[in-house]
């Protein structure tokens, strides 16, 4: 078997910044304690968490000028493999409020503006076959029309490559017109998809198989602690997620999405791919900020749950 080339996509990045709040309280001011600083954005934590489960991937990113070598040196500082590209304007930042005892609060800004010659860029630093992954996760930046990164999308397809979208930019339509290899909505994006409350495995599984009915080939949907679900060729399944101290959910989505293509580069099936998957996103939740999960928890956790198949 080939060895499989994996290319992350994250065209709007972020300085994921977490602080520690005491009572937070709006419209007064609050005091915070900041924990800690990184370089995010979706496409860039799956390749962290690639990187721990010993899978390499290209990290393709969208920088802007005015903050750009900040945002590089923390690649550089985490041991990336990424290629930047140069957009006018400032990197966003994204601030996550950590309240003892109650759910995280988090701010996201809007980054710099691109046009869609950004795009061109970005297929000019990546070649694409058969035997490639890529990502396109997180949001579209200010000034690139969703058109425009389906077009691109379309194009890496043509190629032969695997598709994998995790955004709140694409609607069902969109989905279901790409028709990518994976996708991952959570409990929220699958309730606007299905147009009703999605809390259970049921009613996750129900629109999972909507998408997989529509030619998606692996359909998962993240229930947060509650798992997730998929539907694809070989049937639907559940995998439930173990109780765990939870730190931060920040970045465990993406995680996720990191195991299911580590174990899809190994030749797994697909359900142990979401088995990887769900341990991959629950390790995400031990660790802090935005930082991946690690290798023992991964492993730990992995060890202990099993996929439920369900049809």
């Amino acid at each position: 078997m080939k060895e499989t080339k994996v290319i992350t996509l994250t065209l709007n990045p972020a300085f994921d910044l977490h602080c520690s709040i005491e009572d937070f309280a709006p419209y007064q001011e609050c005091y915070a304690e900041t924990l800690s600083v990184d370089a995010g954005g979706k496409g860039i934590n799956i390749s962290r968490a690639l990187k721990v489960n010993g899978t390499d991937s290209l990290a393709i990113v969208v920088v802007g000028a005015e903050n750009a070598m900040e945002f590089c040196k923390m690649l550089n500082r985490d041991g990336m493999q990424y290629e930047e590209i140069w957009a006018e304007g400032r990197i966003r930042q994204n601030i996550t409020l950590h309240e003892e005892d109650k759910p995280e609060t988090r701010i996201s800004f809007s980054g710099f503006q691109c046009d869609k010659k950004i795009l061109r860029k970005v297929n000019n630093r990546v070649e694409v076959n058969e035997n490639t992954i890529v990502t396109f996760t997180g949001s579209v930046p200010v000034g690139v029309s969703l058109d425009d990164v389906k077009e691109l999308l379309h194009e890496f397809k043509k190629e032969g490559a695997k598709i994998v979208i995790d955004s709140r930019s694409f609607a069902m339509e969109d989905l279901l017109e790409l028709k990518p290899w994976l996708i991952k909505p959570n409990r929220v994006e699958a309730t606007k998809y299905l147009g009703k409350s999605v809390q259970t495995p049921e009613a996750a599984v129900e629109m999972a198989q909507k998408f997989y009915e529509g030619g998606i080939e692996n359909a998962v949907v993240s229930l947060g602690g509650g798992g997730a679900v998929m539907v694809c060729k070989e049937g639907t399944y559940h995998v439930k997620a173990p109780k765990c101290e939870v730190i931060s959910t920040i970045g465990a989505g993406d995680s996720l999405v990191a195991g299911f293509i580590t174990g899809a580069t190994k030749g797994w099936l697909p359900q142990e791919s979401l088995r990887l998957a769900v341990a991959c996103g629950t390790a995400a939740c031990m660790t802090a900020g935005t930082r991946p999960p690690e290798k023992e928890n991964i492993d730990s956790i992995f060890a202990e749950i099993q996929v439920e198949k369900l049809a």
